[in-house]
């Protein structure tokens, strides 16, 4: 069976903190990271995980999280159809 997914990748920033903050409490993060995640994301990889592999059909920036998010995408993903021209920068709504 071959599956595919169309969806978007965002970025999502992680923190580890000693502990869950309190209402208005503000903790200091032991440290910080940045994960490519989004439900196209997240819906490749769990179909990765139950069809043995899965299309993800999406578009990244050419910017140093896209760049991430590709290289994080390319181990578990294994299979891309045709590069599109990037872009210089990510694409925003104004």
């Amino acid at each position: 069976m071959k599956v595919a997914v169309v969806g978007h990748v965002e970025a999502c920033a992680f923190a580890r903190v000693d502990h869950v903050p309190a209402a208005g409490e503000i903790v200091e993060a032991e440290e910080g990271w940045e994960e490519a995640a989004g439900g196209g994301a997240v819906a490749a990889v769990q179909l990765a995980r139950l069809a043995g592999e899965c299309l993800l059909l999406t578009a990244l920036a050419d910017d140093p999280f896209g760049r991430a998010a590709r290289a994080t995408a390319a181990p578990t993903s294994a299979r891309r159809r045709r590069r599109l021209p990037r872009r210089s920068r990510p694409r925003r709504r104004s």
